[in-house]
Formats: structure tokens, sequence, C-alpha cells
């Protein structure tokens, strides 16, 4: 009876966890699916290059998207296991409430353990794959990575400002109102300004040449008063990117499997730079996953209470439950990173006092008493989605002003 009932439960909870992370995946891409066609549609970038891309960044959804996921599921499925009264006839049969315990933390185990190597492997490797991604895009399509009226910083030794391009999805598009800053000598300030320009391509692929037609070019150097105005009918600016040692220097903590991060916080100890931050960065790659298993504890008691209506129950419980930890590990993080607290305390404590509320609340609900939390975010389920949706909203509108 004990496995059928592990078989049962581990079906209902791996059904929605499944589908839950594919429509969160698939969520989460919609937000750059636009980019992605203008790329392959209006700069020719090739399928192949999608591709990579995309299998580059679904790591960077999945160290948040797993839990998210594993706490939905097992919510719908415990508060469905309520309201179809099978936990009552398991109640009433003698059968302990560990029988549904046990499947719940095996399954936590096993998304853990998935989650662990995401944030410590395939996290890095994604961010540090799609910054090469970006980088081979610009050397070898650069007006796919360039916006108007953006300040562009990645060709080295040069700072880019376009006014407009009137026609991006021609081949090679003509930028109008263009604006350099070239800062290869210290002693030297060389500002050129064109009224129109275009990229241009060497055949070997390997360089990248700015083509600048009707502009100034404008010198000053320093130490002195002398300030020169040349103008010209065409100017050919070769535009490098630096090289790929240069560039390995400059490996951000997101970049950096946990080895390397640890390198990085003891070498800033050294050199006695603050490294808070680092330290955080580190210790969540193991507390983000092991959420998993504290959802797994906070779930059963909220899920078992009966509701009317349990899918969307379970839905505003995982809502509710995703918000409050987020505002916790938020402002955990912000008294670590000001060193108000220990980073072992900011990076962990989140977890614990969740933990310390599952625990409490598997107490009550062990002994048949209503978790009150369950009646009230019943009686707003509505206003609690109405709310996920705003707040979704707000950071899909604030993403896209960035872009």
């Amino acid at each position: 009876m004990s496995k059928l009932i592990s078989k049962h439960i581990t079906k209902e909870i791996a059904i929605p966890f499944t589908v839950t992370m594919l429509v969160l995946i698939m969520t989460m891409l919609l937000g750059k699916i636009f980019s992605i066609l203008e790329l392959m549609i209006m700069h020719g970038v090739e399928v192949n290059f999608i591709i990579r891309f995309i299998g580059s960044i679904i790591p960077t959804f999945l160290i948040y998207i797993t839990p998210a996921s594993f706490l939905v599921a097992t919510l719908i499925c415990i508060t469905k296991l309520s309201s179809d009264n099978e936990i009552t006839a398991m109640k009433a049969s003698g059968i302990p409430m560990s029988a549904i315990v046990r499947p719940t933390v095996i399954f936590s185990v096993v998304v853990f353990i998935f989650s662990l190597w995401v944030n410590l492997y395939a996290y890095p490797w994604g961010n540090h794959n799609v910054k090469t991604l970006v980088y081979e895009l610009i050397r070898t399509k650069a007006t796919a990575a360039i916006n108007e009226r953006t300040f562009y910083d990645n060709f080295k030794d040069s700072v880019i400002y376009i006014d407009s391009i009137p026609n991006p999805s021609s081949k090679s598009p003509v930028l109008e109102n263009v604006f350099i800053s070239d800062i290869s000598d210290e002693d030297m300030v060389n500002i050129i300004y064109a009224k129109t320009g275009e990229f241009i391509s060497a055949p070997d692929g390997g360089s990248t040449y700015l083509k600048l037609n009707n502009g100034e070019l404008h010198t000053k150097s320093a130490g002195t008063k002398n300030y020169n105005i040349i103008s010209f009918n065409s100017y050919l600016l070769h535009l490098k990117l630096g090289d790929e040692s240069a560039r390995q220097k400059h490996i951000s903590s997101r970049e950096m499997y946990p080895g390397a991060l640890k390198k990085r916080i003891d070498d800033w100890e050294r050199r006695r730079i603050p490294n808070s931050q680092l330290k955080i960065e580190l210790h969540n790659r193991f507390s983000l996953p092991a959420s998993v298993i504290v959802f797994a504890i906070i779930a059963i008691p909220l899920g078992i209470q009966r509701v009317r209506s349990p899918k969307l129950t379970g839905f505003a419980l995982a809502i509710a439950v995703l918000i409050f930890n987020y505002i916790l590990v938020k402002i955990f993080e912000v008294l670590g990173d000001n060193g108000l607290i220990n980073h072992i305390v900011a990076a962990w404590a989140p977890n614990a006092l969740l933990l310390i509320i599952g625990i409490l609340a598997l107490m009550s609900a062990a002994k048949d008493k209503q978790v009150k939390v369950i009646v009230w975010t019943e009686k707003n389920t509505v206003a609690i989605i109405k709310i996920f949706g705003k707040l979704a909203g707000i950071f899909i509108r604030k993403k896209h002003k960035r872009k």
C-alpha cells in the first residue's frame, strides 16, 4: 500500500512539475522572442546561432524556475488529494502522514540535485556562453548589436553613438549622425562626427571597419591649448574588439564556477577588497537549490487543508509563498551586502525561517488544526493572482524599457 501511495503522489507531482517548468521556460523566452526574430529576419543571423543562444540562456532561467515549479506542482498535488478526500481516506485507514511526506521529500531531493547541478555548472556556463555568443555576433554582425541613440562601448578604445538608422533591415544599413570618441591615446582627445556611415567587414570576417562620410575629426592634445578640426569626405575607422585573453580578465561572478569564485574571494580577501557580495553569491549557489526541500516541507501542511478550488488555491498559495520568500531573500541580501549581518546568515536565513514555519505548520496539520493562512488565501485567491499579474507586467515593462 505504501508503495502504491508513493507512486501515486510522485506521479501527481511530476506531471504538473513538468508542465509548469515548460510553461515558465516558454514564458521567459517569450520576452526575448521579438529580439530573436529581429536577429533572424533583419540581420540574417543563422538558425544555428539562435539555437545556441536559446540553449545558453535557459540555465539562467532554470535556477529560479525549478524551485518555483516544484512548489506549484506540490501544492496543486496535495490540495487535489485533500479536495478529493484521498487524505481523509488515508487517515481513516490508519495510514500515517509520513506516507505523504516521504515521496514528496524524495522527489524534492531529486529536484534539489538537478537544481544544484544547474546552479553550480549550467548557470555559469550559460552566462559565459551568452557573452561569448554576443562577442561573436558583434564581430560578424556589428549592426545587429547596435541600437539608435545608445552609447555603445563594446569596441576597444571607441565609444559610438548613432542618432538614427533609417533602414535597419537592409543588408548594409546607413547610419545617420554618427559620433565617435576615440580613447586609444591617453594624451590625445579625438572626437569624430560624420553625417553618414556604414559598417564594413573584411573578407576574412576577422576585422570590422566603420566607413564614415562627410564629417569632421576634432583633436586636442592634453596639456596644450591646441585644438584641431579636420574635415573629410571619407574616413575608414578600424574597430577593435580586443583579444580573448583581455576579455577573460573581466569575467563576472555569474560566469564563474564555484572553484573560480572561491579563488576570487580569497584574492579579494588578501587585497582587503570588500567581498560580501561574492560570498553571498557563492552560498546562494547552494541555498537556492536547498529551497526546494524547504518548499516540500512547507507545501505539505498548506496543501492538506480542505479547499473548494484545489488547483486555483494551490497556485495562489505557491505565488504567496514565492513572493514572501523573494522579499526575505532581498532583505537579507541587502543586509549582507552592507555588512550588517554575516554572509552565511544572509544566504541561508530565508530558508531557515521558511523551514521553521513549515515545521510548525506541519505539526498543526498533524493535529488536524486549520492553518489560518489557508483560509485567508482561499478568500483572496483572485486578488493574489491579480497582484502577481500586475507585478509581472511591471517587471516586463521595465525590462522592455531597459532594452
